[in-house]
């Protein structure tokens, strides 16, 4: 699933905040970049 939301969420990967294209869980409230 592709997260893109005005929301401040921090990678699960490198810890960095998430402001673009992400992987995500909204059920478990995972995060990703895809880069990570």
């Amino acid at each position: 699933m592709n997260h893109q939301s005005k929301e401040t969420f921090r990678c699960f990967g490198c810890k960095r905040k998430v402001k673009g294209p992400s992987l995500s869980c909204s059920d478990c409230e995972f995060f990703l970049y895809k880069e990570c």
